[in-house]
C-alpha cells in the first residue's frame, strides 16, 4: 500500500536495489503516466497498477522478473502497448481487465496458464499470440474482446497452439469480431461451456480428434457458423446441451 491513492503522483524512480514489490503499491495513482521497472525486481504483487487511469507506458529492464500478481493493470484505460518479459512464469487473473485502450501486447512465453478474465473487456485488441507452452485458457480470459481477430491477413482470427489442453468456459465469449479460430493443438481435450458464445462472425471450425468433451452452449450465438467438423474418434463422448443455440447458418 506504499503509494495507494496518491492521486498527484505522476512519476517515480524505483531504486535498483528493490527485489520484491508487494500488493497495491500504486493502486489508485490516477496521475501516474509512465514508469520503468528495474532489472533487480523479481516479484510484483496484485492490484499493482489497479485504477491507474493515466498510465500510458511501462518498461521492464532485464530478465529477472518472475511473478506478477492478479488485477495487475485492472482499469488502466489508456495503456496501449505492453511487453511482458519472457522470464515471467506467473501472471495472475484479471491481469488486463478493462484495459480498453490496449492495442499491442506481448505476454511472456514462459507462462503455462492464461488465467480467468485475463484480457476481459480489452475492446481494442485485434491480435493476440498465445504462446506455445500454454496448456490452459481459463474462464472468460478473452471475454468481451470485441475487436479480437477482426483484422485482415494474419490479424484475422486467433490460433490455438499445439500445447493447449483446455479451453475452459466462456473463453471467447462476445468476441464478436473474431473471424476465424484455428486449433493447431494436438493435445486439446476440453472445450468448455459457452467457450465461443457470441462469436457471431466465425464461419467454420475444425475440432481436433483429441477432444473428448464440448460443453453446453459452446457455440451459442455463432450466427455465421456454417461448417463444423467434429471428431469421429470413440474417445469423443460428451456434447453439451444447446451447443449450436442461436446458430442461423
Amino acid at each position: 500500500y506504499t503509494f495507494t491513492n496518491c492521486t498527484s503522483l505522476s512519476g517515480i524512480t524505483i531504486p535498483s536495489t528493490i527485489t520484491v514489490m508487494d500488493n497495491r503499491i500504486f493502486q489508485g495513482c490516477t496521475s501516474l503516466s509512465t514508469i520503468s521497472i528495474p532489472s533487480s525486481v523479481t516479484t510484483m504483487g496484485s492490484y499493482f497498477f489497479y485504477g491507474c487511469t493515466s498510465l500510458a507506458s511501462i518498461s521492464f529492464s532485464g530478465l529477472n522478473l518472475l511473478t506478477m500478481g492478479s488485477h495487475f493493470f485492472y482499469g488502466c484505460t489508456i495503456l496501449n502497448n505492453v511487453s511482458i518479459p519472457n522470464s515471467v512464469t506467473t501472471m495472475g487473473s484479471y491481469f488486463f481487465y478493462g484495459c480498453s485502450g490496449l492495442t499491442v501486447v506481448s505476454i511472456s512465453t514462459s507462462i503455462t496458464i492464461i488465467e480467468e478474465y485475463f484480457f476481459y473487456l480489452c475492446i481494442a485488441i485485434i491480435t493476440i499470440i498465445i504462446p506455445n507452452g500454454v496448456t490452459t485458457l481459463s474462464g472468460s480470459c478473452f471475454g468481451g474482446c470485441g475487436s479480437l481477430g477482426s483484422g485482415s491477413g494474419s490479424g484475422g482470427g486467433v490460433t490455438i497452439p499445439a500445447s493447449v489442453q483446455y479451453i475452459l468456459s466462456f473463453v471467447f465469449i462476445l468476441c464478436s469480431g473474431l473471424r476465424s479460430i484455428t486449433i493447431n493443438s494436438t493435445n486439446l481435450l476440453t472445450i468448455g461451456d459457452g467457450a465461443f458464445e457470441g462469436c457471431s462472425t466465425i464461419d467454420a471450425i475444425v475440432i481436433p480428434s483429441t477432444v473428448t468433451s464440448i460443453g453446453d452452449g459452446a457455440f451459442d450465438g455463432c450466427s455465421d457458423l456454417a461448417s463444423v467438423t467434429l471428431p469421429t474418434d470413440p474417445a469423443f463422448v460428451t456434447i453439451g446441451d444447446d451447443m449450436f443455440k442461436g446458430n442461423v447458418s
